[in-house]
């Protein structure tokens, strides 16, 4: 049975089953095998076990029947030697919180079974032994069991004179990986033992040798055979993509460009957009190394994956923030991201038509991204005089294409209503993960944990009126903080137009308050720096209410409203109206009509 975890265990194969079989045994907190149980037995999970002669082999194994902790497997060669072998527990546990832009790697450890402890974790039982040199390509056993081994080249010797290969390069250009942005953001992959082998690639190249040392960098039980795992992978993807090449070098760079995408997204910032789909990658690596497979058949092979890949993907970034000066329409900024590595046209449609200026194509680069934006008829800034939707705003649809491909997105084009008893904003959403932002789905990861939800409500002040005297609005922000500490907690709060802002307001959870917009502007830097707000504290919350200024309203009553939460000393971000992308550095808007109170 595979661990379904998006991203922590690629590749590795968990036999659950084990799990329950080892705990039967009492081989947890002390206690040995039962009398009269079943004799342990093993078998390979992959139907193919791809094996290096001078390396580790590091093969993930089911078990039935009794675990013996006192006595070692026995491997043997078809030549008789018997080869030094460990069974292990090769766990990860999950990280906590919400994930980042590229999955959680999780923590990895590897506990044999001599200890006589299993640890808690999601994992694999794996056979652990060293290939000597000299091993040739007969015939392996476990427990008297022949493994269906496939023996692969050492990448050693499939090294040019230089001491790489042309198919282990990076394609990612130096000045995007060796950026502090792009490193943060890959981060994770370097963690995982199963997916360094791509963040090598997409830094220095596989053509680099790992850091000397034979454990983990990260540490903890079984350092050394997690760094095994580790090099095993990165030793598979160098014969692979050396294979691949050898047979086909134009679909090997295309291949090899694929698994390392990274797209431009202006003002500086390259992030990966590379596939996340573990088990497609998986199967592509196993009919890579398929010795069966050879020459234009395992082009073929590369190529089908290949048009598997998404083409492109669009996101709402701004619903309502902006509005055209003269017909007053709304304005709603689309996001549209070229994934595939040729330029080609970009555009947006409404479903319905109704808009007589809609954009005309723009030329999208390459593993790029656009910001688009369409008019969106009467919406809140129509000045024909129609009420503001009482109730959810209502959407218009929007097409968004990058060539042949389309997606249609839904964009609230009409004003909330602040009504009584008060306008409910939230809650906050997490910022987009690459799978999600990729298949377009808004709600994959989007809701933080009940103990740190973010909500907020906007109200009628107790005195003045719908034209925004100050005090006459109020928005009240409600910081759940089951458990949190003393760390770092604050709000921020847009108001006004969305890339016009009149005033960013950040609150701390200490009462701290500034104008960030007036700190940006102000010569000496501390416009509105200093200014205190009463904040009520409670056992896992902690509450604030924010005056809104008489400037931060339109003409005709009308507020354009964003809220984000940063929390931690990474600042763990939140947003609404939309989930952002974690570079994004402003939020899109709603706009709410004050004079439906």
């Amino acid at each position: 049975m595979r661990v379904v975890a998006r991203g922590v265990v690629v590749g590795l194969l968990a036999a659950l089953a084990a799990l329950l079989a080892f705990g039967a045994i009492g081989c947890g907190t002390g206690g040995g095998t039962r009398g009269g149980s079943q004799a342990m037995r093993l078998r390979a999970v992959e139907p193919r076990v791809d094996l290096i002669a001078g390396r580790t082999a590091v093969v993930p194994v089911e078990i039935d029947g009794s675990i013996d902790p006192r006595r070692r497997p026995s491997v043997r060669l078809e030549d008789g030697r018997g080869l030094d072998a460990e069974l292990v527990w090769i766990g990860v546990r999950s990280g906590a919180g919400a994930e980042g832009w590229l999955a959680d790697p999780g923590e990895w450890s590897a506990t044999p079974a001599t200890a006589g402890v299993l640890p808690r974790s999601l994992g694999t039982w794996a056979i652990v032994f060293d290939v000597p040199p000299d091993a040739g390509d007969g015939a392996v056993s476990v427990e008297g069991v022949r493994l269906a081994a496939a023996w692969q080249a050492d990448p050693a010797s499939l090294s040019n004179e230089g001491g790489g290969h042309p198919a282990w390069t990076s394609p990612v250009g130096a000045a995007a990986w060796s950026s502090a942005r792009f490193q943060r953001l890959i981060e994770p992959e370097r963690r995982s033992p199963t997916l360094r082998w791509r963040w090598r690639l997409a830094t220095m190249g596989l053509n680099a040798e790992p850091a000397e040392g034979g454990a983990w960098p990260g540490g903890g039980p079984g350092a050394a055979v997690v760094e095994a795992l580790a090099r095993q992978m990165e030793a598979r993807w160098q014969v692979a993509l050396a294979r691949l090449w050898e047979a086909d070098a134009a679909t090997a760079e295309r291949v090899r460009r694929s698994l390392t995408a990274s797209a431009d997204f202006g003002d500086g910032t390259i992030a990966p957009v590379w596939p996340e789909d573990g088990g497609a990658i998986e199967t592509l690596l196993a009919d890579l190394l398929d010795p069966a497979l050879t020459g234009g058949a395992l082009a073929a092979r590369a190529t089908r994956w290949l048009d598997t890949q998404p083409a492109a993907t669009a996101w709402v970034i701004d619903d309502a923030g902006r509005e055209m000066a003269v017909t007053g329409e709304t304005v709603a900024t689309i996001g549209l991201a070229n994934l595939r590595d040729v330029a080609t046209l970009g555009w947006l449609s409404r479903a319905s038509g109704g808009s007589t200026s809609a954009p005309e194509p723009t030329p999208v680069p390459g593993l790029s991204a656009a910001w688009l934006t369409i008019p969106l008829g009467s919406g809140p800034g129509a000045r024909a005089g129609g009420a503001a939707q009482r109730g959810p705003a209502l959407a218009s649809a929007v097409d968004a294409h990058c060539g042949p491909w389309s997606r249609r997105l839904s964009v609230a084009s009409d004003a909330l209503a602040a009504m009584p008893p008060g306008l409910r904003c939230g809650p906050l959403l997490h910022d987009w993960t690459l799978a999600a932002w990729v298949a377009g789905r808004e709600d994959a990861g989007a809701m933080p944990a009940a103990d740190s939800l973010t909500v907020a409500m906007l109200q009628r002040g107790p005195s003045g009126d719908a034209t925004g005297d100050d005090g006459a609005w109020t928005l009240y922000v409600e910081c759940m903080a089951t458990g949190r500490t003393d760390g770092p907690d604050s709000v921020r709060v847009w108001l006004g137009p969305y890339g016009a802002p009149r005033a960013v307001l950040r609150v701390g959870s200490d009462g701290s308050l500034v104008d960030e917009l007036s700190a940006w502007s102000s010569e000496d830097h501390d416009g509105g720096v200093g200014e205190r707000v009463a904040v009520t504290r409670g056992p896992d919350r902690w509450t604030v209410a924010l005056p809104i200024a008489a400037r931060c309203v339109e003409e005709g009553g009308r507020l354009r409203l964003a809220i984000e939460r940063f929390t931690g000393e990474e600042g763990r971000r939140t947003a609404w109206p939309r989930r952002m992308l974690p570079w994004q550095a402003e939020p899109g808007r709603v706009v709410v009509d004050l004079n439906a109170w």
